[in-house]
C-alpha cells in the first residue's frame, strides 16, 4: 500500500539517484524496501546491477529484481530477462530469460517489449526479424501515457530497423520493409 510517507520517499529517492548521489539514493530506497516497495525494489536491482554507489552484485541485482516483481513491478521481469540473457552479468540462462521476457509480453509490459524487439532487429538469441521487431516495438510505444514518449519510440523503431535493411539491400538482398515507416530522408 502506498501511503503519503512512501510516496515522499519514493519522491526523495529518485531525486537523490538522478542527481547521482547514490548514498542518499540507497539510504532512501532501503528503508522503502523493507517495506516491499515495488519501484525501490526495482531501482535497487539496478542500482547492483550497475554498481552505482554499491559494489556490483549479480544476486543482489537477482533477488531485489524478483521481489520488485512479485510486489507488482512487471519491469522486474525485463530486469531478470536480461540477466539471464546476458554474458556480462555473469549468470547465462537463455531459456529462462526467454520465459521472462514472454511473461512480460503477455502482460504487455513495456520494457520486455522493447527489449523484445531489440532482440529480433539485432537476431541475438531469435532469428533476426524486422517486422516483429517493429511490432513489438509499436505495441512498447502504445504502451507510454504521453504522445511524444510514443512518437520518439515510434522514431527509434523506425531507425532500428533501417541501418540493417540498407546493408542487406546494398548486397543485393531482399529484407521486406516494416509497415508503417517512411523513408528516411
Amino acid at each position: 500500500m502506498i501511503t503519503d510517507a512512501s510516496h515522499a520517499g519514493i519522491e526523495t529517492a529518485r531525486k537523490a539517484y538522478e542527481r547521482k548521489d547514490y548514498a542518499a539514493a540507497l539510504s532512501e530506497f532501503n528503508v522503502l524496501a523493507t517495506h516491499n516497495h515495488a519501484e525501490a525494489l526495482s531501482i535497487l536491482s539496478i542500482m547492483y546491477l550497475n554498481g552505482e554507489g554499491v559494489p556490483r552484485a549479480v544476486q543482489k541485482t537477482i533477488g531485489y529484481a524478483t521481489k520488485a516483481y512479485k510486489n507488482g513491478d512487471d519491469g522486474g521481469l525485463s530486469l531478470l530477462a536480461m540477466i539471464c540473457l546476458s554474458f556480462k552479468a555473469g549468470v547465462r540462462d537463455k531459456e529462462k530469460g526467454l520465459q521472462y521476457l514472454r511473461t512480460g509480453m503477455a502482460k504487455a509490459e513495456q520494457n520486455s517489449l522493447e527489449h523484445l524487439a531489440h532482440l529480433l532487429v539485432e537476431g541475438l538469441e531469435v532469428s533476426q526479424d524486422f517486422d516483429s521487431a517493429f511490432n513489438y516495438d509499436e505495441k512498447a510505444a502504445n504502451r507510454y501515457q504521453s504522445v511524444p514518449a510514443a512518437q520518439a519510440m515510434r522514431e527509434r523503431a523506425g531507425a532500428w530497423a533501417w541501418p540493417p535493411m540498407k546493408a542487406a539491400q546494398s548486397r543485393s538482398i531482399m529484407v521486406p520493409r516494416p509497415t508503417g515507416i517512411a523513408e528516411p530522408s
